[in-house]
């Protein structure tokens, strides 16, 4: 991944393609469980198997194999967070389970890499759409990301298709929830009066 500087870097996701396939499926998967974390009117039940399906892809970056209950379990996130009418969300699940699994095809089948570079495109992609969490902040913690995996993984001398090594895991931010935008306007001058 390339490194600019300025504040075109973090509206611009073309670096991402750079960074090996599990990385980029890393990336989705913790920005996934940023916005459950995050996601409003969320019951602790109702993100349970919502966290679940991001572990499950975060597991599969470690061992490059996404089993069939594990896409599965992509499946009924994405169900789940689609009977919640959090759209946003679960197109994100959607894409990032989409590009785990496509990851583990990458290095047997030409489509494999592709796929799973424009699986994790899209998810990233929906994150920015959810409007309850604030374009600039999800684009920051993509970025942020980012950065902290292409510096791990040249650490490890990880190439295109490695799978992420707990090294790795240990470089990375905990993966906290982001924070919902405020719903109404607020005038700064009423905080202070």
């Amino acid at each position: 991944m390339t490194h600019t500087s300025g504040p075109s870097r973090f509206l611009d996701l073309s670096g991402i393609d750079q960074l090996p396939v599990w990385a980029q499926v890393t990336l989705a998967a913790r920005l996934a469980r940023r916005m459950t974390l995050g996601w409003r009117n969320l019951t602790e039940p109702q993100r349970q198997p919502l966290l679940q399906a991001c572990d499950r892809m975060l597991a599969a970056a470690t061992t490059g194999q996404c089993k069939a209950e594990d896409r599965a379990a992509f499946t009924s996130a994405f169900d789940h967070a689609t009977a919640l009418k959090a759209d946003a969300l679960a197109l994100m699940l959607f894409y990032a389970g989409d590009a785990a699994f496509a990851a583990m095809r990458a290095d047997e089948t030409s489509w494999g890499d592709a796929t799973a570079v424009a699986s994790t495109r899209k998810a990233l992609q929906a994150a920015c759409s959810a409007a309850q969490f604030g374009h600039l902040q999800v684009r920051i913690a993509i970025a942020a990301d980012a950065d902290q995996l292409a510096f791990a993984c040249s650490e490890q001398s990880l190439g295109r298709l490695d799978v992420m090594t707990p090294h790795v895991f240990g470089r990375l931010m905990p993966a906290n929830a982001l924070t919902p935008a405020f719903e109404e306007p607020v005038n700064i001058q009423d905080l202070y009066r």
